[in-house]
C-alpha cells in the first residue's frame, strides 16, 4: 500500500566503463579527422565536419556495444514490519465470560486507541478463522461474527505457511484465539519449522467453567420390537459438584423417560432403558434440565439414534448334504434370539431330511443360507427362484465349500456372481485370515473384535479354499488369505445382498478360536452380524448412498459411501455419484480402490436432512434413493469450553513465539517494538544489440555514404 512505503532522498548512480570510453573518443575523432583529411578530392566546410561528426559516431557506438557500460541507480525504500494477524471466529468464542463474549473483547480490542496506533506503526495483514479461513480487511474487523462450526486452528497454520508472498516479508503471526482445535490438522505438526515466531493473544478461561454437558449418548449392543432399548449415556456436571438435575429422554416433543441426577464434578456414566419401538430408525433427544449459572445451554442436550429390528428375521439353512460346517452355523444362528432359523438338509433330488424341495421354501424366508453345492438339488428352475428373490431383495450366504460353485454359473444371469472360476480345484491348504481394511464400512465387521487386524491375525487357519478369480467391481474383498487370495466377499444384485466364503471348516475355526480371542462366541457373532447385514434391503436396485453414521455433530464431516448394485457394478469405472442435499448442496463422490465410492460434506446447523442419490454413467443420468441423516444442534465447539492454553504455549515454544493474555497486549506489543525494513532497489540499464541499435549505425552510414556521393568522393 503507498501510505506503508516511503521512498528516501538517497538514490544514486553508479555507470561502469565510463573510463574506457572517455579515453576512446578522442582517439575516434582524431582517427577519422586524418582519414577525411587524406581523401581526394578533399572535404570542405560543413560537409568536412558532418562527416568527421557521423563515422565518429558509429565507431564510438560499435565500441559502446562491445564494452557493454551499465548504468545502475540504487534507491532505498522504508516499510513498515509486517504482521500477520489470524482471528478465531468458531462458535466457542460466542462464549460469554464476565458477561462478555470472547470474541466481543477482541473486537473492543480492535476498536481501541491503542490498536489505532499500532496500525500506525506496523503493517498488518488479517485472516478469520474457524473450519475454513479467509481473509478481512482491517476496517471490517469489527463486523466478525463467532459462527464458525468448528475449529481448524492447524489449516489456518499451514494456510500462512503455504502464502510465500505474505510470510516471506512478515514479522510474526499474532492468534487472537481461546485455543481450542477439533477440526482437521494437528497444530503442532504445522509449527514445526514454522517460518516465523507465532503469538497467542490468548482469549479464555483456562478453569473448569460452571456447565453441565452431555458429552455422548450411544446405543448399546442390538435393539429388537419387544425388548427394552439401552442407551449408554456420559455427562459431566463442571462447577456443579454436589447439585443435581434431571436427564429427560423424548423422542420427537414425547418424554419417554426422567431420571435424577446427582453430579461429581467428574466424568459420569449411565445406562438407561426406554420402551420397546416399532421396527425401523428411531431418534432421540436426550437433555440435562438446566442449572442457573451456566456458562452455555447450547450442549446440555444431545441426539441419539436406534435402529430397531424385527424381533424376528426369518432364516433358511439349505445344505447339499450332512455336515459339520452345517450344524455349527445351524447352533450359532439358532442361539440368536432375534432369528427364526429353518434347517433343509438334502436327502436325494427331490427330499430333505426336514421340509420338501420346493420354491415356497426359499420365498416364505427372509436370508437364504447355502452350504455346499450339488447340481441335482438346482433342476426344475430353483435356481431362477433365488435369483429372483434376491434380485427383489432376499440376502443369501453362499458358502462354497469343497464343492464350490462351477457347476452353478451356468443356471444363473452373469450379474449374479462377481467373480469367475479358477481353473483349480478346491486346494487342501491351511489358510491363514487377513482383514482388508479398505472395507471396514461393511456392518460384518461392526464389533470392535472383527475390525481390529491384530485379532484376525492370531486366528488359527482355515482348512482349504476354492480359489477365484475375476472379482467384479461389486465385490468387496472383507476376509483375504495372507497370499492376498478372497475367502469372505460381500456383494449386490439389485435389491438384494450376497455374502460368498470360499473355504470351509468354520466349525473348527469356531472351536480353535475359543481360547484366543476375548469373547469365546466371536466366530458365531460373525455369522449372525452377516445374517443382520443381509436381512436389510437396499432402498433400489442401482445406487446405494449411505452415511457412516445417522447422526453427525455440527461441524463435524459427514462421511457418504456410494456403491452401485446390479448392472451398474461392473460400469463404476466409467460412472460418477453424486448426492443432492435438500439445503441445495451438491457431494461428489470420488472413486475409490476398492470400487466404492467417498465423499466428505461439512455437517451445517442442525436439522434434518434428506439428500437424493444420483449417478452418472456416459450420457446416462440415473436417479438412486433417497436417505437422510440427522445433524445435532450440539457442535465440537461445545464440548470443550476451557480455553486450552497449554496448546497456545507449546505452538510459541515451538516457533519461538509467546502467549499473552488480550487484557495484556500491550506488553506484547512492546516486545514486537521491530525497526522499519530499508529495502535498497538497485535497477541497471546495459546498453544491448537490439534491431534499434544496428538500424541506427546502418541509417548513420547511409547518410554519410550520400554526401559523399554529393561531394564528389569515391
Amino acid at each position: 500500500m503507498l501510505e506503508d512505503i516511503v521512498l528516501s532522498s538517497n538514490s544514486f548512480f553508479h555507470i561502469e566503463g565510463v573510463v574506457l570510453l572517455l579515453f576512446s573518443l578522442p582517439a575516434i575523432v582524431f582517427f577519422v579527422h586524418s582519414l577525411y583529411s587524406r581523401t581526394y578530392p578533399y572535404a570542405m566546410g560543413w560537409s568536412f565536419r558532418t562527416l568527421v561528426f557521423l563515422r565518429s559516431t558509429v565507431f564510438f557506438l560499435l565500441i559502446c556495444l562491445l564494452i557493454e557500460p551499465t548504468l545502475q541507480i540504487t534507491t532505498k525504500i522504508v516499510r513498515k514490519p509486517r504482521i500477520l494477524m489470524l482471528v478465531d471466529t468458531s462458535s466457542s468464542m460466542a462464549v460469554q465470560e464476565s458477561e462478555v463474549g470472547r470474541l466481543d473483547r477482541v473486537i473492543s480490542f480492535f476498536g481501541s486507541d491503542f490498536w489505532e496506533n499500532q496500525v500506525k506503526r506496523l503493517d498488518f495483514r488479517a485472516w478469520g478463522f474457524a473450519d475454513t479461513v479467509y481473509p478481512v480487511a482491517l476496517d471490517s474487523l469489527e463486523k466478525l461474527k463467532a459462527e464458525g462450526r468448528s475449529t481448524n486452528l492447524g489449516e489456518a497454520l499451514q494456510y500462512i505457511s503455504r502464502n510465500r508472498i505474505e510470510i516471506e516479508n512478515s514479522r510474526a503471526v499474532l492468534l487472537f484465539t481461546d485455543g481450542i482445535h477439533n477440526a482437521g490438522l494437528n497444530p503442532l505438526e504445522v509449527t514445526v519449522n514454522f517460518p516465523v515466531p507465532i503469538f497467542s493473544l490468548s482469549i479464555g478461561e483456562s478453569s473448569i467453567p460452571a456447565d453441565l454437558k452431555i458429552i455422548s449418548a450411544e446405543p448399546v449392543g442390538s435393539n429388537y420390537t419387544g425388548k427394552e432399548l439401552r442407551i449408554r449415556v456420559e455427562f459431566v456436571g463442571g462447577g456443579f459438584k454436589g447439585r443435581s438435575s434431571e436427564l429427560v429422554v423424548y423422542e420427537k416433543d414425547q418424554e419417554l423417560k426422567r431420571i435424577a441426577i446427582d453430579f461429581t464434578g467428574e466424568i459420569q456414566e449411565l445406562e438407561l432403558t426406554i420402551p420397546s419401538s416399532n421396527p425401523g430408525r428411531h431418534l432421540y433427544r436426550l437433555k440435562l434440565v438446566p442449572l442457573e449459572g451456566e456458562i452455555t445451554l447450547i450442549n446440555n442436550e444431545i441426539m441419539t439414534s436406534l435402529y430397531v429390528e424385527r424381533e424376528k428375521l426369518k432364516v433358511v439353512l439349505i445344505a447339499s448334504r450332512p455336515n459339520s460346517d452345517a450344524a455349527f452355523l445351524f447352533r450359532a444362528l439358532m442361539s440368536d434370539s432375534t432369528l427364526s432359523v429353518t434347517r433343509a438338509i438334502r436327502k436325494n433330488t427331490r427330499e430333505l431330511y426336514e421340509g420338501n424341495w420346493e420354491k415356497e421354501l426359499i420365498e416364505s424366508h427372509d436370508v437364504i443360507v447355502l452350504v455346499g453345492y450339488d447340481p441335482e438339488m438346482w433342476l426344475d428352475k430353483m435356481s431362477s427362484v433365488l435369483e429372483t428373490e434376491v434380485g427383489n431383495g432376499k440376502g443369501l450366504l453362499w458358502i462354497g465349500g469343497t464343492e464350490g460353485f462351477g457347476d452353478a454359473l451356468p443356471l444363473f444371469s452373469n450379474q449374479f456372481f462377481p467373480f469367475e472360476i479358477s481353473n483349480r480345484r478346491f486346494s487342501q491348504k491351511d489358510v491363514f485370515l487377513r482383514l482388508v481394511k479398505e472395507n471396514l464400512q461393511n456392518s460384518v465387521l461392526s464389533l470392535d473384535l472383527f475390525a481390529s487386524s491384530q485379532n484376525w491375525d492370531k486366528m488359527p487357519p482355515l482348512k482349504g479354499l476354492y480359489p477365484v478369480t475375476l472379482l467384479r467391481p461389486n465385490a468387496r474383498v472383507l476376509i483375504e488369505s495372507s497370499e492376498g487370495e478372497p475367502i469372505f466377499v460381500s456383494s449386490s444384485y439389485q435389491r438384494g445382498k450376497i455374502f460368498f466364503a470360499f473355504s470351509q471348516s468354520f466349525w473348527s475355526l469356531d472351536l480353535t478360536s475359543r481360547g484366543l480371542m476375548e469373547n469365546p462366541d466371536v466366530i458365531s457373532k460373525f455369522w449372525q452380524n452377516t445374517i443382520r447385514w443381509l436381512g436389510t434391503r437396499f432402498e433400489n436396485d442401482r445406487i446405494e448412498v449411505t452415511t457412516e453414521r445417522p447422526i453427525y455433530r455440527a461441524g463435524t464431516t459427514v462421511i457418504f459411501n456410494g456403491y452401485l448394485t446390479g448392472g451398474l457394478a461392473d460400469l463404476d469405472q466409467s460412472c460418477n455419484l453424486s448426492v443432492e442435499i435438500d439445503n441445495g448442496e451438491f457431494v461428489n463422490l470420488k472413486l475409490q480402490p476398492n470400487g466404492g465410492f467417498l465423499g466428505r460434506w461439512l455437517a451445517p446447523p442442525g436439522g434434518e436432512y434428506s439428500y437424493q442419490s444420483f449417478a452418472s454413467c456416459g450420457d446416462i443420468l440415473l436417479e438412486g434413493g433417497r436417505g437422510r441423516v440427522v445433524v445435532d444442534n450440539y457442535s465440537v465447539e461445545w464440548a470443550e469450553l476451557r480455553g486450552n492454553i497449554p496448546l497456545l504455549e507449546s505452538i510459541a515454544e515451538i516457533t519461538g513465539g509467546s502467549v499473552v493474555p488480550l487484557s495484556k497486549a500491550s506488553n506484547l506489543f512492546q516486545y514486537l517494538d521491530f525497526v522499519h525494513d530499508v529495502i535498497p532497489e538497485i535497477y541497471v540499464f546495459r546498453p544491448s544489440v537490439n534491431s534499434m541499435a544496428l538500424f541506427l549505425i546502418v541509417t548513420l552510414l547511409v547518410i554519410e555514404w550520400w554526401i559523399r556521393r554529393r561531394v564528389g568522393m569515391v
